[in-house]
């Protein structure tokens, strides 16, 4: 747990909860020890701190590695939620299964989707041929008018060009196909 931040959940007073794991490979991660990782912490201690932390935290980011993989999140989000809490999820948008379940129980304040690279380059930076699960998440997210997101992206020069971060733009100018 990252106890305070202003800066991940932005307008909220938060704590960020790492969660580890993940499903992509990429070169420039930078939380390389969560993705390969096992957790350290234990959820009864997260929610006791979270518990203590009412009043003074507004939000609670869920984060990783990538923080769907977890296969409590549901019951910990819920638990989260019950305390009072807005939760926001950093995602790579791998599992929409889970997106689209936490979003219709309406436990997710915020997204935050990481738009890897274009559909030519994605398993080549990621790892992983998740195209069309990330594409999935997309589509639910650029479909929902109540929902609040970010699409946010890394750009490594060594992997994308100018030529891929158009691709990103232009893909999310159209409404994405």
């Amino acid at each position: 747990v990252t106890p305070f931040t202003m800066l991940d959940y932005p307008g909220k007073a938060a704590c960020i909860v790492w969660l580890a794991g993940c499903n992509m490979r990429c070169a420039y991660c930078h939380n390389p020890q969560i993705v390969r990782g096992k957790g350290r912490g234990e959820i009864g201690k997260v929610l006791a701190f979270l518990e203590r932390r009412r009043g003074l935290l507004d939000g609670v980011v869920l984060s990783g590695g990538e923080a769907t993989l977890y296969p409590g999140l549901l019951s910990f989000a819920q638990q989260v939620k019950a305390m009072g809490y807005a939760i926001k999820l950093d995602t790579n948008g791998t599992r929409p299964t889970t997106i689209r379940t936490m979003l219709a129980a309406n436990m997710l304040d915020s997204v935050a989707l990481d738009f890897k690279a274009p559909p030519e380059k994605f398993q080549a930076i990621t790892g992983l041929q998740g195209w069309s699960e990330f594409s999935e998440t997309l589509n639910l997210l650029l479909a929902r008018r109540d929902q609040s997101y970010e699409i946010r992206t890394t750009i490594h020069s060594d992997l994308l060009d100018a030529q891929d971060v158009n691709a990103i733009i232009a893909a999310l100018d159209s409404g994405f196909p």
